[in-house]
């Protein structure tokens, strides 16, 4: 990709901004507005040394939704960006940020809209995909599809090919399901089931995330479902051998990991 820019919120407390742009690759902008008051958003790991077994962690956040001028800031600013991009990629954690007109603004203004709804241990499960009404392409976990479609034993072929497009206008969907690789869908070719790659996981954090990011242009640009998920599974591979975010998943540790795969 040429041209990613980031939009974002932090706090005015320790907002560690400047680590966040020395992490940045050349081709990344980034527009973080700030939130008085708050601190930026941190999720603190406590790990075992030897093995990197997690222990508990800790989050510094105010989860509020944001509101008054900061929430018309961040809206003017997705009306302003959204229709300037080929495609536009949303990470929901659940942590204020993606107000309902903000929500309404992204699926308003984006070209190709991409989204992913995080639930985890801060928001308790509220945080569903369902809180959007269309996208081009949903990219999720397995526990929240099936907390997305208050289902626990469904077949996630059938959550993912009828349940979630039932309730979202979505014609492209993936379902990442750990160990069982995961489950791909669109209206006119049906479901696919891709293996995972990797029996061993040093660190699963930010697989789904780097999931999404790497395959949802490859929607956008048409890609056939079924290999689409063959890549993003092979970023997953990648990204569970990494730990923590010391590095990112690049297009030639990529390209070298899917030739070895493919000989």
């Amino acid at each position: 990709c040429s041209d990613v820019h980031v939009l974002t919120c932090i706090g005015d407390q320790d907002d560690g901004e400047s680590l966040l742009r020395s992490s940045l690759k050349p081709n990344v902008t980034l527009t973080s507005l700030k939130r008085p008051g708050t601190p930026t958003t941190r999720k603190r790991r406590f790990v075992e040394a030897d093995y990197l077994r997690k222990l508990f962690e800790l989050y510094l956040m105010d989860d509020s939704v944001i509101t008054g001028a900061l929430e018309k800031s961040f809206v003017d600013a997705i009306d302003e960006l959204a229709p300037q991009y080929d495609v536009v990629i949303v990470t929901d954690f659940g942590h204020g940020l993606l107000s309902p007109r903000a929500r309404d603004a992204l699926q308003t203004k984006s070209r190709f809209l991409s989204v992913n709804a995080q639930s985890n241990s801060a928001n308790h499960g509220f945080n569903l995909i369902t809180k959007y009404r269309r996208a081009d392409y949903l990219c999720i976990d397995a526990p929240e599809a099936r907390l997305a479609v208050a289902d626990a034993h469904k077949e996630i072929e059938l959550i993912a090919s009828k349940e979630l497009p039932s309730r979202i206008d979505c014609s492209r969907v993936i379902v990442t399901h750990g160990r069982q690789g995961c489950v791909t869908f669109d209206r006119e070719h049906g479901v696919s089931r891709i293996p995972a790659f990797t029996r061993r996981a040093i660190d699963t954090m930010g697989a789904g995330d780097a999931f999404l990011a790497v395959t949802s242009p490859l929607v956008k640009a048409g890609g056939d479902m079924g290999l689409v998920g063959f890549i993003g599974n092979a970023v997953g591979a990648i990204k569970v051998g990494i730990v923590g975010h010391r590095s990112s998943v690049d297009r030639v540790a990529l390209l070298k990991y899917l030739t070895t795969l493919l000989k």
